[in-house]
């Protein structure tokens, strides 16, 4: 006869999509990485503010309360050219992957460029 231990063990887990992409096509409209889809980390955590910089340190873009609004524009609504962009998103309260602050880099691919 043998006697078993009972072990209560709670996984709490996280969304399959909490990666942050590191690609957009916007112009292919294949409805597949054509914006900078936050949605996950906005339901989670709240996003209070994301600012996009080009290679030179100049910010792009910036927006409060983002989730998924940036396609490649600037903060006029120009196209930016295709290249690497960089990213720095503030966080309304403490994310539990990512900290209070995220920061990252993404590539925009222009078919016309």
């Amino acid at each position: 006869q043998s006697e078993a231990l009972g072990v209560d063990l709670t996984i709490a887990p996280y969304e399959a999509g909490c990666l942050i992409t590191e690609g957009l096509s916007p112009d292919n409209r294949d409805g597949l990485n054509d914006c900078l889809d936050l949605t996950f980390l906005s339901d989670r955590s709240g996003i209070s503010k994301i600012q996009i910089f080009n290679r030179y340190g100049r910010v792009v873009y910036e927006k409060g309360n983002y989730v998924s609004d940036w396609c490649g524009q600037d903060k006029d609504g120009d196209l930016l050219n295709t290249a690497t962009y960089f990213y720095v998103i503030e966080f309304s309260s403490e994310d539990p992957v990512f900290g209070k602050v995220k920061k990252g880099w993404i590539y925009l691919n222009r078919e016309s460029n």
